[in-house]
């Protein structure tokens, strides 16, 4: 679904998006699917058992933010081209 997504945005509306938009919603995206999909997966290692976020879910966080920062950016950008 996030590739099909991608694809037509890209094909669709790649002229009105600014660098950075597609690779902040790529990331923000698989990451997000990551950490909803660490909450039903089995806990692999024994210290996991005692925490409220697994270390998949605490690794996703740092990338989601990542990609939220470069959508936001690529929006400022645009902003600013403007101006």
């Amino acid at each position: 679904m996030i590739f099909g997504l991608m694809y037509f945005l890209y094909r669709n509306k790649r002229e009105k998006l600014q660098n950075g938009f597609l690779f902040g919603l790529v990331i923000t995206l698989i990451f997000v699917a990551r950490f909803f999909i660490e909450m039903i997966k089995e806990i692999q290692e024994p210290f996991e058992e005692h925490m409220k976020l697994d270390m998949g879910q605490l690794l996703s966080i740092p990338f989601i933010a990542a990609g939220i920062a470069f959508i936001i950016y690529s929006f400022v950008r645009t902003r600013g081209a403007k101006q």
